[in-house]
């Protein structure tokens, strides 16, 4: 996700746009807390004017104070006092009914704003989402999120402050339009004198998002490759990187912390600098009463660090803003590239898939990797894609799995094409077996759910009896409810793939892709695994991509790639009547170094 001044839109535009999105999904609970937050407020400017007359009554001038006389002459001290008790109670239950609703209106939020972001990027094309970082995208869901939901906080603490800030004004002024008047001017000063650092503010935001992306990126880089990285003894490297990354954090941070502390100190040299003239003013001008004085003071020291906070809500904003900026863009861009919903029926396959004149290229503009291919697989029948590495076969299978699409040509599912209306409903019926083999986190009964989420465990034996897995994970001391680690790490590579092959079995799938599926597997599990996938003849249609023999002498149809190239297709055994052809090559020994 770039983060470029070019595409990146005005502070303003972006503090509105977390307002209105605050508005918009927050509702009820986020109208509530604004409820709750204005009537805690109200109530702190009832208990400031119930001390007015309490004041006055100390000073002994109740008459020079601007309020009704009726209050300290009849109600008398001990109903006074009881009545600024009770402001003071019933403002901190409304304060903590203000905190409940909004600590449940940011969850609220930032749980829309994620699971809005996640079905995006889900429902995104392959193609798109193929061409981002996993880093980034790990780092929009979890930290982005957390400065988003801050800036929420935040927004919620302005409000406050202004609330307040417009009571206390609005009390100041009926206490003394003029003295409110000077007032006003310092704050208005104030504000210009502190434009630059509001316009920093903004710069280092843009640069603090970068960095703490950067540094996202380099730390799940390391972890991904934590054992490249030790087998190289490139631990060191990677942590100056790392290292050398938070010192210019470092240094960015500190500029920016000096800027805040010279705002801090020009903030309160200027509050100290208007409270001294107010006073000033207010005895050698207007020979105000020492009731009022003291009254107007106990309103402006209200005010003063209502400005500060008001200014530190205000940075805080800025400084997390752009986790929403960024969000929305990557949401923009996500919705740019949605898969659309299956709009049409499941596709029939009971004669053949054909692939007519396919061209295809993962940039625009770049090399093909896939260029006028023609040819056909057999419904119900295994096909073996063969070819060097490169050579366009994992393309070829990615296409007719509906991961990605064509840039011309046709893919045809007896006779139908497969387009965007019914790409997501034909990858019902197709199940895949990538080399590199993604397993989560949990047991092997979740693992082999992620196929079929209804199926029961004797599915899931049958399954894993057909890949040639029932063995090792009966022998396993839980079975199927063995937690097997992060990526599988607790098995073999043999293992994962054949819990990788039972997976896509359980989907009981009308086309069967496996992508250099069986790679890890011994010479002897190979085979188990092939008379399995050979016994599937007649029950599904496979495509298998390998360079072992074993993997390719029990295919029915084979098809030869080169060069992006289809270069020869047909049955098996006329191309192995072949000596001099590909697979009669590989069959020798000869070949089939392929990827």
């Amino acid at each position: 996700m770039p983060n470029t001044e070019g595409n990146t839109p005005p502070l303003a535009s972006a503090i509105l746009g977390l307002a209105r999105f605050i508005i918009q999904a927050g509702r009820w609970r986020a109208a509530s807390a604004f409820g709750f937050l204005l009537l805690a407020s109200v109530t702190e400017g009832v208990s400031l004017v119930l001390l007015i007359p309490l004041i006055g009554m100390a000073v002994g001038a109740p008459a020079h104070l601007p309020v009704p006389r009726w209050a300290a002459a009849h109600l008398g001290l001990a109903p006074m006092l009881a009545s600024f008790v009770a402001a003071i109670l019933l403002r901190a239950i409304l304060m903590r009914a203000k905190d409940l609703a909004m600590t449940g209106t940011m969850f609220d939020l930032s749980s829309q704003l994620r699971i809005a972001l996640f079905s995006d990027i889900a429902f995104a094309k392959w193609g798109f989402i193929a061409g981002l970082r996993a880093a980034n995208l790990d780092h929009a869901l979890s930290a982005e999120i957390s400065r988003v939901q801050l800036a929420i906080y935040q927004m919620f603490q302005l409000l406050q402050v202004a609330v307040l800030l417009a009571i206390y004004i609005t009390l100041s002024t009926f206490i003394s339009p003029v003295m409110t008047g000077l007032a006003a001017g310092f704050g208005i000063f104030l504000f210009a004198v502190l434009r630059p650092v509001r316009k920093a503010a903004v710069r280092y935001s843009r640069i603090f998002a970068d960095r703490h992306q950067s540094q996202h990126r380099i730390i799940a880089d390391f972890i991904a490759s934590i054992k490249l990285a030790k087998s190289l003894n490139a631990e060191p490297a990677t942590i100056e990187k790392l290292a050398a990354h938070l010192r210019e954090t470092r240094r960015s941070a500190q500029k920016f912390a000096a800027m805040n502390a010279n705002s801090a100190l020009i903030s309160q040299l200027t509050s100290a600098a208007g409270l001294a003239a107010f006073a000033y003013a207010a005895l050698a001008f207007y020979h105000f009463p020492f009731a009022k004085i003291v009254l107007l003071l106990l309103v402006f020291m209200r005010i003063s660090p209502r400005i500060s906070a008001l200014q530190e809500s205000y940075h805080q904003i800025v400084l997390n803003i752009p986790a929403f900026e960024a969000m929305q863009r990557l949401q923009r861009e996500c919705a740019a590239a949605r898969e659309l919903a299956p709009v049409a029926a499941r596709l029939p396959l009971a004669r053949e898939i054909t692939i007519a004149d396919v061209t295809f290229a993962y940039a625009e503009g770049g090399a093909a990797q896939l260029q006028n291919a023609s040819f056909r697989i057999p419904a119900g029948e295994i096909t073996a894609f063969i070819g060097a590495s490169g050579s366009g076969k994992s393309t070829a299978a990615d296409l007719i799995l509906g991961l990605i699409e064509p840039d011309s040509g046709e893919i045809r599912v007896d006779g139908v094409p497969l387009a965007a209306a019914n790409r997501r409903a034909w990858r019902e019926d197709v199940a895949y077996v990538p080399q590199d083999v993604t397993l989560l986190h949990d047991s092997l009964f979740e693992n082999l759910a992620l196929a079929a989420p209804g199926a029961d465990a004797a599915a899931m034996w049958e399954a894993l009896t057909a890949a040639n897995a029932a063995g090792f994970v009966a022998a396993l001391p839980e079975g199927l409810a063995t937690v097997i680690g992060e990526r599988g790490l607790r098995l073999s590579g043999g293992e994962r793939q054949r819990i990788a092959l039972a997976r896509a079995l359980l989907r009981r799938p009308k086309l069967l892709i496996l992508d250099e599926g069986t790679s890890a597997l011994d010479w002897e599990n190979q085979a188990a695994v092939a008379r399995a996938i050979a016994a599937l003849r007649g029950q599904m249609t496979v495509i298998t991509i390998a360079h072992r023999p074993s993997m390719i002498a029990f295919a029915d149809w084979v098809v030869t790639f080169e060069g992006g190239r289809v270069v020869d297709s047909g049955p098996y055994q006329r191309m192995i009547s072949e000596p001099k052809g590909y697979l009669g090559r590989v069959l020798a020994g000869d070949s089939g170094r392929e990827g």
